[in-house]
């Protein structure tokens, strides 16, 4: 697990910033607060780029990347895919212990004064099984797998904060509220670390099949 995070420092150092800022906020806002500030904040380029940004945390975005990495390795494929186990996880809490969890759609009702983008109008929006982002979860995972396959501390910054933009996104769409997200991110960086541990502990990716590709 050392290596793991000493390997990807970067991302970890810049998860770290985002986690105590993002703590910071939440302890510092009332729920809702920190929504109606981003969410007064609306532009036409923030919903054209918000509204697409946000299936970085997707699994159909998994599973696209997990089939183009085919054609470079099947190890990475695999990684590529795993992040989907982790929005189960989310999943699971979301419809178990979290089940009555109201999205910003209940907590706030039509308000008026609210910006929606299109396609994310409030009739569009969820109610409930809010806590946490799935997408977040989904998008902290696979980025994070990505970090770990390339060397570039730069491309290993640059997944970070495509992340994050996920992140943002729910919080934009008012499809999640800050805390979800903030947690969505510690829940998909947890279980990716947890599955690189065991695939490296297991030496998966050292296996023939591991190292060959399509084509």
């Amino acid at each position: 697990m050392r290596q793991i995070i000493r390997q990807n420092s970067i991302f970890f150092i810049l998860l770290t910033f985002y986690l105590v800022v993002g703590g910071i906020l939440l302890l510092n806002h009332q729920k809702g607060e920190l929504e109606l500030w981003l969410n007064q904040r609306h532009t036409p380029l923030g919903d054209v780029f918000f509204k697409y940004v946000t299936f970085l945390g997707d699994g159909t975005f998994c599973l696209i990347m997990g089939g183009i990495l085919l054609f470079v390795r099947f190890y990475y494929a695999l990684l590529a895919l795993l992040p989907l186990l982790s929005g189960l996880v989310a999943q699971l809490f979301k419809r178990t212990i979290y089940a009555n969890a109201g999205r910003p759609k209940s907590f706030f009702g039509n308000d008026p004064s609210l910006n929606f983008v299109s396609g994310y109008e409030f009739e569009h929006l969820s109610c409930c099984n809010s806590f946490p982002s799935g997408h977040t979860t989904t998008a902290f995972a696979v980025f994070l797998a990505f970090a770990f396959i390339v060397r570039s501390s730069y491309l290993k910054a640059l997944f970070f904060c495509l992340a994050v933009c996920a992140a943002i996104s729910r919080v934009y769409l008012l499809q999640h509220f800050f805390v979800d997200t903030y947690f969505g991110a510690i829940l998909g960086t947890t279980t990716m670390c947890l599955f690189l541990w065991w695939l490296e502990h297991k030496k998966v990716g050292e296996s023939a099949l591991m190292q060959k590709r399509l084509g």
